[in-house]
């Protein structure tokens, strides 16, 4: 009996069932993916860094420094439980070769160094600290095989000036827990100390890489920052501390992880609105054969079981389909991952997507057993006088008399009736909304953030720049004061420059609003406002006024209008707060201000240059490149690819994924909710038929259901992704920046960018829907005579 009831539930829902499973595997498929993405990333960044025994603080230091000094100031902190003291050797990109291809156009700073026995290791791609080199080889960041194509055997060549050619035979590549992905902005090179002294007495400059360790860095490091701006240690560079090196190493993942797992949970809402829709549309076709079984004692629970099976059965299915699926797509989305981070997850990678397997299915049970047991509330003898189920529904006069009529719409038959329609079973256009308005999002938001990534307005909200031409000058020591007003004359006498800013970062204490000092290194100078660079506000003008970044607004707990205790060498200055912006730069912790730099000391130098119409910035950056020695020169858009670049394809992969999901996702609920339009009204249709309407007339009323819904859809979506969207993703990266302590602070505002190609996706959408439809009505044709009800 029992399989008699499921086969019979088969053959009379065969259809519908094809596509609630096709839902299904689409929602197992994303939510194993993308829990096996957050079990991958879940640690990936701190993995590294224990590994490598990765310090908590770093300063770097353009200069000579006084070990004994240093090594007192972390004696007399309890705190600090280790320290050490790196010494790399500077070379500009123009002065390396790799493969005969020179690194002068590469943003990063290339350092040579010789690995240390301990702590801050570097690793090499099978996770082993890197103890020494041999002479004439180095080993390379994991980056430049990547990135630049680098292999076993390729050639490194560093020049000088003077003629000096040194061949270095690449032998490995490490990965470098603080200077990671291309986000870092630098890169170590490990060479054997014969090597090191070789290039360091012809070229290449020093700095020092002062690192500490502590016993509890979310109690320790604030004050361990202030404490060492305090007692005037070398610090003519950036600082920068542990959780600055885990954001750079999963940032680009944590997006896709996150996208991927939030197109799985709106497409688990759309499929369980779907499964509710069909299972009631199913237990309202057979209410009067239920109502016989009540009669003649059957159990509830008996006449539910065969749909229960046959769900379950189908959710079951496509739990395990979306399993082996997950494991054929995470390793290709993650692929990144890996390579930065080695391998990573652990049992996670297994247990994570077959939990998510496991809820989908229960999630799918307990649905099919809630919709069943509210269906069983009407009795039998209700069922069989027609009274009661699911498509039941009283209206009052005043209701029948406000519902338009056909002949009251000033609409052709076909549309009228389509929207006659939608007005008397509302949930159908209701679901049908929302479903289009989730594959709108899930196609705009990915979209929209993928090209937001490569627009300048972007880059200049994280912290980047708007100029054309960027200048970069590390302060080690009184010839770069200068060097940079050597860079500041050249600018203004090129005829291709048609304007130039210049500033100058110092280092400065900050009392916050609870009264704890915090160091920030704050901007003077020219500040160039491109759309969109201030989230509140705008840049400081006059003497006494401060822009701080949002994250650096949130650490002093102050807000824009109020004022700022600044210490300078001159005494504490009161500035007020007159912006905020968004900042990646530096652990993101910085100010603007026009403060004087005489008697400060002094971090570095940054010029902007925006060039006149019809200039080529990569002709003018070579120029001034080699009219500059000693000014890091890059292209602005160039700056922009190399930092963002993997972070962009990433991005555009997720965002392919999503496009091919929403696509999925809107044929299949079209195809089932115009099937299960045409079941329902098989007799109406049947009438038409037989009083010779024309299958294309037939039609024409579903196409008008789908179509509204569809552009309802379509605006909703739009507006969902430029309001809850954004504030998701800027959710997102609120906690990737500063953890969850982070989240809800308002220390990511950024605009996603709606592009006309992001936009233009919608075609495909709505030609999918429409596709979808009218294959689902190639039923009609069947419709006839022998359809009428036999009463």
């Amino acid at each position: 009996m029992l399989i008699r009831m499921v086969l019979g539930t088969l053959r009379s829902d065969r259809g519908v069932l094809v596509v609630l499973g096709a839902l299904l595997l689409l929602v197992a498929l994303l939510a194993c993916t993308g829990a096996a993405l957050m079990a991958r990333l879940a640690g990936a960044g701190d993995s590294l860094l224990d590994r490598a025994e990765a310090p908590h603080l770093v300063q770097m230091h353009a200069g000579e420094v006084d070990e004994a000094e240093i090594a007192r100031f972390a004696e007399d902190r309890p705190s600090v439980t280790a320290h050490r003291i790196a010494s790399l050797l500077g070379l500009e990109g123009s002065q390396v070769e790799l493969d005969g291809q020179s690194l002068a156009d590469d943003v990063q700073q290339v350092s040579l160094v010789v690995p240390g026995p301990e702590r801050d290791q570097l690793l090499d791609l099978a996770d082993r600290p890197l103890a020494e080199v041999a002479p004439g080889t180095v080993h390379l960041p994991v980056y430049y095989r990547l990135e630049h194509g680098a292999e076993v055997g390729s050639r490194l060549v560093v020049t000088a000036a003077d003629g000096f050619r040194r061949e270095l035979v690449v032998a490995g590549f490490v990965r470098d827990s603080t200077m990671n992905t291309a986000l870092a902005g630098s890169k170590r090179l490990a060479v054997h100390p014969d090597d090191l002294a070789g290039i360091a007495a012809r070229t290449g400059t020093w700095e020092q890489l002062i690192s500490f360790w502590v016993e509890d860095p979310s109690r320790d490091l604030a004050a361990l920052r202030t404490d060492y701006q305090q007692a005037g240690l070398p610090s003519a560079g950036p600082m920068v501390d542990r959780s600055a090196f885990a954001l750079f190493t999963v940032l680009a993942e944590g997006i896709v992880a996150s996208i991927v797992l939030l197109g799985a949970v709106l497409v688990l809402a759309v499929a369980l609105l779907c499964l509710r829709l069909a299972l009631r549309t199913s237990l309202e076709r057979d209410r009067r054969e239920l109502a016989v079984m009540s009669l003649i004692g059957i159990p509830a629970r008996d006449q539910g079981r065969p749909r229960l099976i046959v769900h379950g059965a189908l959710a079951l299915a496509a739990a395990a389909v979306g399993l082996l699926g997950a494991r054929l797509l995470e390793p290709r989305l993650s692929a990144g991952l890996t390579a930065y981070v080695g391998g990573s997850g652990g049992p996670g990678l297994v247990i994570a997507p077959a939990a998510a397997a496991a809820a989908l299915v229960v999630i799918v049970v307990l649905t099919v057993q809630g919709v069943q047991r509210r269906e069983r509330r009407t009795g039998a003898l209700e069922s069989l006088r027609g009274q009661g189920g699911a498509g039941t529904s009283t209206r009052s006069g005043a209701g029948r008399r406000l519902r338009p009529s056909l002949h009251g719409l000033p609409l052709p038959v076909g549309p009228a009736l389509g929207l006659l329609a939608l007005l008397r079973r509302g949930g159908g256009g209701v679901l049908l909304s929302g479903v289009f308005a989730v594959c709108t999002v899930l196609v705009l938001l990915p979209g929209s953030f993928a090209s937001s990534l490569s627009s300048p307005e972007f880059s200049s909200q994280l912290g980047v720049g708007g100029a054309q031409v960027r200048l970069d000058l590390q302060h080690a020591g009184p010839d770069d004061a200068s060097r940079f007003a050597e860079a500041r004359e050249a600018l203004a006498a090129d005829p291709r420059i048609a304007a130039h800013t210049a500033r100058t970062t110092t280092r400065h204490l900050v009392t916050g609003a609870d009264g704890a000092q915090i160091a920030l290194p704050i901007a003077s100078g020219e500040h160039d406002d491109p759309p969109g660079r201030y989230a509140e506000g705008g840049g400081p003008r006059a003497a006494d006024e401060i822009a701080l970044s949002l994250l650096a607004l949130d650490e002093t707990g102050a807000a824009v209008g109020d004022e700022l205790v600044v210490g300078t060498a001159a005494g504490e200055r009161r500035l007020r707060i007159v912006g905020a912006y968004q900042d990646l730069t530096y652990g993101g912790l910085t100010a603007e201000a026009q403060l004087p730099s005489e008697g400060e000391e002094i971090l570095w130098y940054v010029l902007g240059a925006t060039l006149a119409p019809g200039q080529d910035a990569a002709a003018v950056a070579a120029d001034l490149a080699r009219t500059l020695p000693g000014v890091r020169v890059s292209e602005a858009a160039q700056y922009r690819a190399q930092l963002l670049g993997p972070l962009e394809e990433r991005m555009a992969a997720v965002s392919g994924l999503a496009v091919l999901a929403s696509l999925a996702l809107a044929v299949l609920v079209a195809a089932m909710l115009a099937r299960l339009w045409i079941a329902a009204e098989t007799a109406p249709l049947a009438i038409r038929r037989a009083l010779g309407t024309s299958p294309s007339a037939l039609r024409t009323p579903y196409l008008a259901r789908m179509l509204l819904p569809l552009g309802l859809g379509l605006l909703l979506g739009t507006a969902i992704t430029l309001t809850a969207g954004q504030g998701l993703v800027n959710l997102l990266l609120e906690g990737m920046f500063g953890g969850i302590e982070r989240l809800f602070s308002g220390t990511s505002r950024i605009a996603l960018d709606l592009d006309p190609l992001t936009m233009g996706l919608a075609l495909p959408l709505a030609a999918a829907v429409l596709a979808s439809t009218l294959l689902a009505c190639r039923g009609i044709r069947t419709a006839d005579v022998r359809s009428l009800p036999a009463e």
